[in-house]
This record gives C-alpha cells, sequence and structure tokens, in this order.
C-alpha cells in the first residue's frame, strides 16, 4: 500500500512539474535586436521584427515601428516644456492635455536612477483612437522624450511589447 502511494506521488509529480515547465515562449516577448546612441547616451532592445524609421523631425533622434505601423517607439531631443510637465501641478498638466486629447495619467517615475516624467494620453484622430506613453527626462541640460503609441484598439497585441522596449531603455552616460 505504501508503494501504492509513493506510485502516485511521484506520477503527480512529474505531471506537475511537465505542466510548469511548459514552454511560455508565446507569452514572452522576443526583444532580439538593439539600438544604442553613444552620442546621446541611450539604448534599448526592440523585436526583430519591426523596422528602424529615419527621423522625420528635427528632434527625433530614432524610431522604430511595428510591421503594420500602428504601434511606434520614439526617442526626440526637446527645447519645450510640452503640457508644462516639468511643473509640479498635476491639474494644469491635465488641463494642458485635454485641450486636444484625453487626459489618462501623470506621475513621476525614473529611468535606472534618472527621475523623470510619465504621461499618458488619448488621442481622437483621422486614423483613430491611439493612446501615446509619453516619459521625459533631463541629462546634462538636454531635455528626451520618449514616446509609445499605438491604435487602442490593438491595445492587448502593442501594450506588451512596447512595456518591454521600455523596460529595457537604459540611460548609458
Amino acid at each position: 500500500m505504501k508503494q501504492l502511494y509513493l506510485g502516485l506521488l511521484a506520477v503527480i509529480l512529474i505531471l506537475c512539474s511537465a505542466c510548469s515547465s511548459g514552454d511560455n515562449t508565446s507569452n514572452s516577448i522576443n526583444l532580439s535586436q538593439t539600438y544604442k546612441n553613444e552620442a546621446e547616451g541611450f539604448v534599448f532592445k526592440y523585436p526583430n521584427e519591426w523596422q528602424t524609421k529615419e527621423p522625420n523631425t528635427m528632434i527625433e533622434v530614432i524610431k522604430i515601428q511595428s510591421p503594420d505601423g500602428n504601434a511606434k517607439f520614439s526617442v526626440m531631443k526637446i527645447l519645450t516644456n510640452p503640457f508644462g510637465i516639468f511643473t509640479e501641478n498635476q491639474e494644469s498638466v491635465e488641463a494642458a492635455v485635454n485641450k486636444m486629447h484625453k487626459f489618462i495619467t501623470f506621475r513621476e517615475t525614473t529611468i535606472g536612477e534618472i527621475p523623470a516624467k510619465e504621461l499618458i494620453y488619448q488621442t481622437n484622430g483621422l486614423k483613430g483612437d491611439d493612446i501615446s506613453k509619453n516619459v521625459w527626462y533631463v541629462i546634462g541640460g538636454s531635455v528626451y522624450q520618449i514616446n509609445c503609441s499605438f491604435k487602442m484598439n490593438q491595445r492587448e497585441t502593442y501594450e506588451p511589447i512596447l512595456n518591454s522596449i521600455m523596460e529595457s531603455y537604459a540611460i548609458t552616460r
């Protein structure tokens, strides 16, 4: 009888082990490419199938996008204080955003140990509704803006990918 219990316990342990050690790669995000900008002092990883695009403004440092173009990640070097984000007054930031967009959230955050500001809002445009997540930080007197945006109806697809790219972002100087 004792051998039967030990045998059943062994089978249960093997089955539990097989279930928990299954391949979870469908839930993981493979960031196999690396973009490094030594002059501006940052690096991040992104999916292999995403494409780098030539900057289309003087302030844009790098832009990558999903194969279908519905999600974008860009880094800009800016000269302004958009939406007054460097104030400590969330109400004034919210009011400025709501003039053209729909405010979602504004908070203090960090990139590594560098203080940053994060602003998330929804846009309503001719091409549909987008979610725009922006993070600003200051290094050596220069202001950098990271923008992650995706189509609202593709949130489940692109938000995890853009969050993973953002989590890989590191300031190197």
